[in-house]
């Protein structure tokens, strides 16, 4: 089968856009009725929800590294296969996505005024439910966390329907990512301390033993600082390295030590605020304009292609008294003639594909 050009292309598709246009307002008033009601609805819908206002914060990793991670690593004292270190900036939105910190937010009762009167907020009774699982993805919910890859700065926003009330809750959960980081640091720096101490205690132990065996060696050999003897002499050098070695182990670990007691009992802040949580003035949504008009955007399109497709069917049902499917895509590539080109033309290229490959099988 070959394709023929049709030299009057232009004509037809101009031909096509007339009889589209012709359509559209012969049934204009009825795309318009339906875009005006579904408008008016999507208006009304919109406008009967609540304002939404957005508190923000925002904070940065105070960059403290943490001097016991090698110790703590080799007492098996790291409590997870995930390294605190507080100058990490991926860390601290995990710590906020955490059951702990979701939990006690869930938990927290809140009072905000709305039109001269202190009204009580709790998730559990506003959202009827108790169960952790259902309050965290409430939290989840009016909570946004996001970090600049680059800076380091994290953002905190809480989205409630009250200002007051996002204020509070952002609060809330930055006053929990505090106490939950301290309790880590002072755990981590006790359980330093403890290994220390154990460590210093044994390393202390092993120094004295050694002492003791180099006395009790020097005694039996009164005459060790001035024997010739080979096996005296390794014996006197071997004990001698031992409390070398067992002096500065010692040293080391009481030095560690001492900073160990002096971390537990500073206070250093693990993260620094930049933004104390702000009290919305502007509502954050929801944007009423841009539903609205998407929405009637949306109808619209849907409308002209309804009130298209509906004619191309009637004037099919007109020229024949069969209605199916491959008649009506038919019809509709009729109607569009660069649809009906492209597509007879698809349809000669599958066909000689066939007969070509119906010719090999023969062969």
């Amino acid at each position: 089968m070959n394709y023929r050009n049709d030299n009057n292309e232009p004509g037809r598709i101009l031909g096509a856009v007339v009889k589209v246009a012709r359509i559209l307002l012969a049934n204009a008033r009825l795309v318009v009725a339906v875009t005006f009601a579904v408008m008016v609805l999507a208006g009304t819908y919109i406008f009967l929800q609540p304002n939404k206002y957005t508190s923000t914060a925002s904070i940065l990793p105070s960059g403290k590294s943490d001097n016991f991670a090698a110790l703590r690593q080799l007492a098996g004292l790291t409590g997870g296969n995930i390294d605190i270190g507080e100058n990490s900036s991926a860390l601290f939105p995990e710590i906020l996505r955490s059951n702990q910190v979701r939990d006690a937010v869930a938990d927290g009762d809140y009072t905000y005024s709305s039109g001269g009167e202190q009204i009580h907020f709790s998730f559990k009774e506003f959202f009827g439910t108790d169960k952790p699982e259902e309050l965290r993805d409430a939290v989840d919910a009016i909570t946004g966390i996001s970090s600049d890859v680059q800076t380091g700065i994290i953002t905190i926003q809480v989205t409630t329907e009250h200002r007051t009330l996002s204020q509070q809750i952002l609060k809330k959960t930055l006053d929990e990512l505090e106490r939950y980081n301290n309790e880590i640091r002072r755990t981590q720096a006790k359980e330093s301390a403890r290994y220390l101490e154990r460590e210093l205690k044994t390393r202390q132990e092993e120094l004295t033993a050694s002492e003791t065996r180099l006395a009790e060696f020097q005694k039996a050999n009164q005459n060790w600082y001035s024997t010739t003897d080979p096996d005296i002499l390794t014996e006197l050098a071997r004990l001698q390295r031992d409390i070398e070695i067992n002096s500065q182990a010692y040293l080391l670990l009481r030095e560690q030590y001492e900073l160990a007691r002096l971390g537990v009992q500073k206070d250093i802040p693990v993260v620094s605020l930049l933004d104390e949580p702000t009290l919305p003035t502007l509502k954050s949504g929801p944007n009423r304009r841009v539903f609205v008009f998407v929405w009637g955007l949306l109808t619209f399109l849907g409308t002209v292609i309804f009130v298209l497709l509906r004619q191309a069917y009637r004037d099919y049902s007109q020229r024949s008294g069969t209605h199916t499917l491959g008649d009506l895509g038919g019809e509709i590539a009729r109607t569009f003639p660069v649809v009906n080109r492209l597509f007879f033309k698809r349809k000669a290229e599958y066909s000689d594909t066939t007969h070509s490959l119906t010719d090999d099988k023969r062969e």
